[in-house]
C-alpha cells in the first residue's frame, strides 16, 4: 500500500462509515451520508444498516 492508502485505512478504522447498504445481489457499500445510502438503495435495492448493528462486539453467538 502507498502512503495515501495507509492514511485512508487509518481514518476508516478511527471513523467508520455509519451507513452500510447490503444490496439484493449481496454487494456491500459503505456511506458517511444517509441520503447517499438511500439513493443507492433505490438504485440497487437491498437494506441499509447502521454502524451500531454491525458492531461484532455487541453481538452474542447463537448456539
Amino acid at each position: 500500500m502507498n502512503n495515501n492508502e495507509n492514511l485512508f485505512m487509518e481514518q476508516v478504522q478511527k471513523d467508520p462509515m455509519p451507513f452500510t447498504l447490503i444490496t439484493e445481489k449481496g454487494k456491500i457499500m459503505h456511506f458517511y451520508i444517509k441520503e447517499t445510502a438511500e439513493l443507492y438503495q433505490r438504485l440497487e435495492g437491498g437494506v441499509i444498516v447502521t454502524e451500531g448493528v454491525l458492531k461484532v462486539s455487541d453481538c452474542k453467538e447463537i448456539t
